[in-house]
């Protein structure tokens, strides 16, 4: 909060000839009030400001500014009966004319900014639901406002490639903010055959039964620990919404990488688990492209 001591401290900053929003804007991220905003007919453009009180490099008073703005009066719409005008009080009507300007600089603005609200990347925030809308997206509530911005950017690309799996990455990319690998026809584990692949969890799993032709799997470029589970639930809740109703799919993620260890030497390098290891490491990406070349006949 801006104390009024800190407010003293500060200088008023040049407005003449500025917009009255670039300065209302200046005004709020300095922490100085504006106390009145009042109109003048002027030969600048509308809406610029014309005097200013205190006057530049001034120490700005704890009450606020003032400032005058151009505008046009809404007299000059008026029949000429209504212009008559008194040497000693000026005009009446003309006055009580600009206090009608006040509540109609946002509605001027918002009708003058219109065409932005349909842009994802300017549109105000509290707009966000209402485009989507039009668009037929629902939106997350729980997504960033960055990431409602460019889903609702792509979401009529991402419609017109639903079912693919460019689409599908496409979507995965905009939530991950990484790029996903989408490899069609395929599926990371063999059939449970007795001698050949038998090792539960490891090289078979005993599901239903799994046409390749219509399963795919997704490789998401991190690793399951650096994921939180919230996340790993929408990637999922993703994938069922954008693949094609009668597909199968399998979700693997990028391994940590393991640290090189020295072989094994007896007073040099010898604990095990912690610069040593005994045996050998699997590396479940080799097998995979294994398999994918198993399944192409190469």
């Amino acid at each position: 909060m801006v104390t009024e001591a800190a407010v003293a401290e500060k200088t008023v900053p040049n407005f003449i000839g500025l917009d009255i929003e670039k300065a209302e804007k200046m005004c709020r991220l300095d922490g100085i009030k504006i106390r009145t905003i009042e109109f003048e007919e002027s030969l600048e453009p509308e809406g610029r400001i014309i005097i200013q009180n205190p006057q530049a490099d001034q120490p700005v008073p704890a009450e606020g500014i003032r400032l005058v703005i151009s505008g046009k009066s809404y007299l000059n719409f008026l029949p000429n009966i209504y212009r008559q005008y008194d040497m000693r009080e000026g005009s009446f009507l003309k006055r009580f004319l600009w206090l009608l300007k006040h509540p109609q600089i946002p509605i001027d603005r918002t009708i003058r900014d219109i065409h932005t609200y349909f842009e994802p990347f300017n549109t105000p925030d509290k707009f966000l639901p209402y485009l989507a809308s039009v668009l037929a997206l629902v939106l997350d509530e729980n997504w960033d406002e960055a990431k409602k911005r460019e889903l609702i950017a792509n979401i009529v690309k991402i419609y017109k490639l639903r079912g693919t799996s460019r689409g599908l990455a496409l979507y995965l990319k905009i939530y991950t903010e990484s790029t996903p690998e989408i490899i069609e026809n395929y599926w990371p584990f063999n059939g449970f055959q007795v001698g050949v692949s038998s090792t539960i969890g490891v090289d078979s799993i005993i599901i239903g039964y799994i046409d390749r032709s219509h399963c795919f799997t997704v490789r998401i470029p991190q690793t399951i620990d650096d994921t939180p589970v919230e996340m790993i639930r929408k990637i999922h809740a993703i994938v069922q919404a954008e693949k094609p109703a009668h597909t199968n799919y399998y979700m693997i993620f990028a391994e940590p990488e393991l640290e090189e260890a020295d072989f094994m030497q007896v007073g040099v390098a010898s604990m095990i688990g912690v610069e040593s290891w005994v045996g050998e490491t699997d590396n479940v990406h080799e097998e995979i492209e294994e398999g994918k070349q198993d399944d192409r006949g190469e």
